[in-house]
């Protein structure tokens, strides 16, 4: 049926406001003692990347599907992981959004899931596809999400790389400097 307002959007919006005050209870609580700081602000990340996902899979679902263009929101958490995770943690996290994804678009296909529709002037903005087209749509999706998060990972390694050698860079003046300073006085 077509779209209409009502309980599973609020309930989307609703588990959005609660994992954001969570979140934002966690990282501001005492830090725990069994955890290292770095290890503890990863996880915090990850709780958060992972809910974010969520939260636009729901979205997605609610707005025509794996069929709706609102499917590439998705990439928006798989941006964040590159940038705040490992390389290998953003790469894991980018497949269980495609297995996600996937298994999404099988449960709408063998209707374990319903297909929402959207209506726009009488016509529906986006109909569940034939399984062939769907499988081109989420390869390509798959495609630009693996692309993304390689080259985000890529391009944070090498920006992290040039502040550490920055930061030796930065060592090694001082050094000569208190060596001059030294000679001279």
């Amino acid at each position: 049926g077509a779209f209409e307002w009502g309980a599973w959007p609020s309930a989307v919006l609703g588990f959005i406001l609660a994992y954001n005050t969570w979140i934002t209870q966690r990282s501001r609580g005492k830090p725990d003692d069994r955890v290292s700081p770095l290890e503890a602000r990863r996880q915090l990340t990850l709780w958060q990347m992972s809910l974010d996902a969520a939260a636009l899979w729901g979205f997605t679902c609610l707005s025509g599907g794996v069929a709706s263009p609102v499917v590439f929101g998705l990439l928006l958490p798989v941006f964040g992981a590159a940038v705040l995770l490992s390389p290998r943690s953003a790469y894991l996290f980018c497949a269980a959004i495609l297995a996600g994804i996937s298994l999404t678009a099988l449960a709408e296909l063998t209707g374990g899931l319903p297909h929402p529709s959207i209506v726009y002037q009488g016509r529906e903005l986006a109909p569940l596809p034939h399984p062939l087209p769907l499988a081109a749509n989420l390869g390509i999706f798959g495609a630009v999400a693996l692309l993304s998060a390689h080259f985000t990972a890529t391009v944070v390694h090498t920006l992290r790389r040039q502040v550490d050698d920055l930061g030796r860079l930065r060592q090694a003046e001082t050094d000569f400097g208190r060596k001059l300073q030294t000679l001279f006085s």
